[in-house]
């Protein structure tokens, strides 16, 4: 617990079901900058593969995710000589 200036306690909140569901979320996506990361390919690549539509992207708010099903996906691709990686 914290005080603040005129000795109030505020009581840390727990967070709410849309923060859990926020969280989880985020444990299933990446950013485009860690998918390119894991993947051995650079951002440029990255972006290039979501134009192109053999890599599935989303927008939430101004950042672009990438799911572990969709990174996956891409990856099978990639196997069976769909594309370089």
């Amino acid at each position: 617990m914290q005080h603040n200036e005129i000795g109030i306690i505020n009581k840390p909140r727990s967070p709410s079901a849309k923060d859990r569901q926020a969280v989880d979320f985020e444990a299933d996506a990446m950013s485009v900058d860690t998918f390119a990361r894991r993947n051995g390919i650079g951002k440029v690549k990255a972006y290039a593969e979501i134009k192109a539509g053999r890599l599935n992207a989303m927008k939430v708010g101004s950042r672009t995710l990438i799911t572990q099903e969709s990174a996956y996906a891409w990856r099978q691709l990639c196997q069976q000589g769909g594309l370089k990686q």
